[in-house]
């Protein structure tokens, strides 16, 4: 007879080999160590060569690397609105994926804002096809908010038949600073 607690821990060591995140993150940079994204793959409705925006009013939508609130060292993404409804988005460029894998499209947030309830978050995975008159087929996790602590965001699929690549974004709207940190996607592995 087994105890309960080896049963548990044979259990756990079950389902630990049954899935397994492959390490490889496929977004190149996702932490942001090798610097600042190229500004073609941020937006924030300003003009894409320029980090700073300020409207009439002196309302403001930036952008940077913040190196005193990360996930993971030394540094994370930062966006800094005080326009209520400003959209923010950062891009990946295109990914390739396999056909029939599973993969896990994962991100890390920290949102310090008055107006939770005014804020959205949420992702996109547009997977390209193949053929030239193929659409874009799209997917939009929208994610829970919290505020003032690191989150971790995730959503897994899989990769469809016929793909070319895959682009991934992480939209945020309203009025706060939101830093981005450890923006990852890993194939998943299923033994």
């Amino acid at each position: 007879m087994f105890s309960n607690s080896l049963k548990n821990s044979l259990v756990g060591i079950l389902l630990l080999t049954t899935l397994s995140v492959k390490c490889e993150n496929l977004i190149n940079n996702g932490d942001f160590t090798q610097g600042l994204p190229p500004t073609w793959l941020i937006s924030t409705g300003i003009k894409s060569n320029e980090t700073e925006k300020t409207l009439p009013g002196g309302s403001q939508v930036t952008f940077g690397l913040d190196k005193e609130n990360f996930h993971s060292a030394p540094v994370s993404l930062c966006f800094k609105s005080s326009v209520q409804n400003s959209i923010t988005s950062y891009n990946t460029l295109p990914i390739n994926l396999i056909s029939g894998k599973k993969y896990r499209f994962a991100a890390w947030y920290f949102l310090k804002t008055d107006s939770p309830k005014k804020c959205s978050l949420t992702g996109r995975i547009a997977i390209r096809f193949k053929e030239a008159n193929s659409k874009n087929k799209n997917h939009f996790p929208t994610f829970e908010i919290t505020t003032d602590k690191w989150t971790r965001v995730e959503t897994d699929f899989i990769a469809p038949a016929g793909l070319k690549d895959a682009l991934f974004t992480l939209w945020f709207s309203g009025e706060g600073i939101l830093n981005w940190d450890d923006v990852e996607v890993k194939e998943i592995h299923t033994h």
